[in-house]
């Protein structure tokens, strides 16, 4: 099961407590970036175009994303 506690693309860090435990009640955002091309139609600012953007999740959430990288793996860039 892939969680998002073991994806690259999550602030690990920011859901652990000071002994380094992961808390499972906190949350941290995802690191995703929308790198896309858009097409020159698009005009940025326009209503509506505006790129997507991650939420924050807790550290069990995230299964069946389609962004998931195993953590320890090079991050995309």
């Amino acid at each position: 099961m892939a969680r998002c506690r073991d994806c690259a693309l999550y602030d690990l860090d920011a859901v652990k407590n000071a002994r380094g435990a992961v808390m499972s009640k906190r949350t941290a955002r995802c690191l995703w970036v929308s790198k896309e091309v858009w097409p020159a139609s698009v005009q940025e600012g326009a209503l509506g175009a505006k790129r997507p953007i991650p939420g924050r999740m807790e550290p069990n959430d995230g299964e069946r994303c389609p962004r998931f990288i195993k953590r320890g793996l090079d991050r995309p860039q």
